[in-house]
């Protein structure tokens, strides 16, 4: 779904989408993208979804 995307909009897309509060699954569907993609050490962990995942 987020292949068009590269690493750093990916990661960008994700921190904006909690900081403007969008829908839960979005969210979600965001940090998958960012696991497969081995990324979470670069991601701003601010809350506890990121870190629980």
């Amino acid at each position: 779904m987020f292949e068009n995307l590269n690493d750093q909009d990916l990661i960008e897309s994700y921190e904006q989408s909690i900081k403007l509060k969008l829908e839960k699954n979005f969210i979600e569907l965001l940090a998958k993208a960012i696991r497969q993609r081995g990324l979470e050490k670069y991601v701003n962990v601010k809350n506890k979804e990121m870190v629980n995942m």
